[in-house]
């Protein structure tokens, strides 16, 4: 509910506060004095686009501000706690917005600055606007199919069906993404899977290429070696008369006779004994030596072909071979996260089969509620629309099934559109064909009615709704309003007297000129000051007293409610 409403140099009007009650809160006043200025005003305040031109001439800024009570159940309670917005035990929510002449503004919550996005949440859950151009989205399929809802209950269904639609829409993008990916990165993949193939084959060690010039470097040699090792082995042991183990083994022999005679010739007898030892090592080496460079004559093409596979792969590849091997190490990496396309692709393929599985049940149960609620609304609807004089009225809401290629919508697996006929003999056609301006705003006012009590927002706003009625039909309008106001409070814009007699806030807006600039006025009327302004509706610009004493059997004849203003 709105209490409390300030506006200062805003489009036309300099500075104004008003103080709006429960129930039924009626604006009226001449054309052109600014009635609907004051819808724009808090339209604006709850986020609707604003421009410099919204600031009065001459002023710096314009300034909004708006008192809400805060609903019993309000969804945004948790959040705004979270957020410091409010406290435990706050009551209302104080609104303001700044719009400066430049054109940027700032909203606040409480005193904390608020985003545009989030103005438009909190506008959402506080009131609703309906006027002949507001009353075009009631043309809407979308807005049809949630008044539908709205009236069978489903909105917690709907919010749960929403939230895995999106989910599955961003599923179904992320996997196209990846089966794009997939497509472009095919022969990529093919490519790498070929380089890691050759790479890991090749078998690198990063000290291979040095080992294998060396060992080719002593190949080539190895006729020399061989010819030096045998002869180093000969002179060793193997000639008979004359080798070195040969020669020193008599001498061992000798120095061995005269150690026996002599004690000094120990010493000497054990270095060559020594020496003995270490040359027959030296000849069993010698002799292995040689039967190595023998065996490893054959070796040389094999080493050949190795450092030329090698040379190859680092011309393809690398500059060494250490960076053949980091070069298989990126190559691996990126072919492994292009292999795992196909493994998020199948993840998602069932993640999403996992969710559509859960939409065909909540879409079933959306169906089969609608279906049962379209009974009871189309009798209801036809029932309101004869009380407020529209003579054998038609009202249907028919099923339309989605195109074949579209399997679901944020709405579910079906659409609906209402169907309606104004005159007998005629069959329900869309709403935007058979509906005047004038029947448009009954049908809303229906509408509005009937959903009342399912519905959260505690505020509607009814903007000139009045347009092409009078007479009885604007009295029945007006006892709409009346009881429709039993459960919300309900801002009505009228010119009707009929309408106006019904209010329980009345409030006259007119215009004046102050310091040579145009100023609204806004005042809110006693009864005496009501009977006034219903004869100046009734009447015009000439008041009699037949005038003034209709005015007041009018006043007199109203619903009573135990609201109604003083």
């Amino acid at each position: 509910m709105l209490q409390e409403l300030l506006i200062k140099d805003f489009a036309i009007i300099e500075d104004l506060r008003l103080e709006f009650g429960p129930g039924l809160n009626l604006i009226t006043g001449e054309t052109g004095a600014g009635k609907s200025i004051i819808i724009d005003a808090l339209q604006t305040l709850l986020g609707a686009k604003s421009s410099p031109e919204n600031v009065r001439d001459g002023s710096k800024e314009s300034v909004l501000e708006g008192t809400f009570l805060i609903p019993p159940a309000f969804p945004l309670r948790e959040k705004y706690l979270a957020l410091h917005y409010i406290n435990e035990n706050d009551q209302e929510i104080i609104v303001r917005r700044i719009i400066s002449a430049t054109g940027k503004s700032k909203s606040y919550l409480n005193g904390n600055m608020i985003n545009q996005a989030a103005l438009a949440e909190l506008s959402d859950l506080l009131l609703e606007i309906h006027g002949q151009n507001q009353q075009i989205s009631l043309f809407k399929k979308s807005v049809q199919l949630s008044l539908l809802d709205s009236y069978a209950g489903l909105e917690e269904t709907v919010f749960e069906f929403e939230r895995l639609f999106y989910d599955w829409t961003r599923t179904a993008s992320s996997l196209r993404k990846l089966k794009e990916s997939e497509e472009k990165e095919k022969e990529r993949r093919s490519f790498l899977k070929f380089q890691v193939e050759e790479l890991e084959s090749a078998v690198l060690d990063p000290d291979e290429e040095i080992r294998l010039e060396e060992e080719r470097r002593l190949l080539v040699k190895s006729e020399f070696l061989k010819a030096k090792s045998e002869n180093a082995y000969y002179l060793l042991s193997e000639n008979e008369e004359n080798s070195v183990l040969s020669s020193l083994q008599t001498i061992q022999k000798e120095i061995s006779e005269i150690s026996v005679i002599d004690s000094r010739g120990m010493p000497i007898l054990q270095l060559v004994s020594s020496a003995l030892i270490q040359l027959k090592e030296t000849a069993v080496l010698m002799r292995d030596y040689r039967e190595t460079i023998e065996s490893r004559r054959d070796s040389l093409e094999n080493i050949e072909k190795r450092l030329f596979s090698l040379s190859q792969l680092k011309k393809k590849y690398g500059a060494s071979i250490p960076e053949l091997i980091e070069k298989l190490i990126t190559l691996g990496e990126e072919l492994d996260g292009l292999n795992h396309l196909e493994s998020d692709m199948n993840s998602l393929n069932f993640e999403m089969q996992e969710i559509e599985k859960k939409l065909e049940v909540l879409a079933e149960g959306l169906s089969e509620g609608r279906k049962s609620a379209i009974v009871t609304l189309e009798k209801e609807v036809v029932k309101d629309l004869k009380t407020l004089k529209i003579k054998d009225p038609e009202f249907k809401v028919r099923f339309l099934n989605l195109p074949s290629e579209i399997r679901f919508t944020r709405h579910g697996q079906e659409e609906v559109v209402f169907l309606i006929s104004m005159n007998p003999g005629f069959p329900p056609i869309e709403i935007e064909k058979a509906a005047s301006g004038g029947e448009l705003s009954r049908l809303m006012l229906v509408l509005k009615s009937i959903l009342s009590q399912a519905e959260s927002v505690p505020l509607l706003i009814f903007d000139e709704i009045d347009t092409g009625v009078g007479g009885e039909v604007a009295e029945l309008i007006g006892k709409k309003l009346w009881n429709l106001a039993r459960t919300k409070q309900v801002f009505c814009i009228t010119h009707l007297p009929q309408i106006a007699c019904f209010g329980e806030f009345h409030f006259n807006i007119s215009k004046r000129v102050k310091r040579g600039k145009t100023d609204v006025v806004v005042k809110r009327l006693n009864d005496r000051e009501r009977i006034q302004e219903i004869g100046r509706m009734l009447g015009g610009s000439i008041m009699t007293s037949n005038t003034i004493k209709f005015a007041e059997e009018m006043m007199a004849n109203r619903l009573t409610s135990p609201r109604s203003s003083s």
